[in-house]
């Protein structure tokens, strides 16, 4: 999700250990963002409720689809394709 406020709305219990730092658009202009782990039930305007999702909440981004009606960007992490890092020390 873009919004960073989020991240209080959503509250501690909900935060693992663990944060997403992404890169996009290799051979362009970089785009990215990174941002905690949190775990919990996320639910889809129109769409179903998702019990135990794993997400992550935008602390800075750059070029990231976060205007214009995007809140964020919707995707299966694979294994090899999305890392996460310890978060300790941030």
């Amino acid at each position: 999700f873009c919004d960073g406020r989020l991240a209080g709305a959503v509250g501690q219990a909900a935060a693992t250990d663990y944060m997403s730092c992404n890169m996009y658009n290799p051979g362009g202009p970089p785009t990215g963002y990174w941002g905690r782990f949190y775990r919990g039930p996320v639910a889809l305007v129109g769409g179903p409720k998702l019990g135990g999702a794993a997400y992550s909440i935008m602390a800075a981004q750059r070029s990231m689809p976060c205007e214009d009606g995007f809140q964020g960007i919707f995707g299966i992490a694979f294994k090899q394709l999305d890392l996460a890092f310890p978060y300790e020390g941030l």
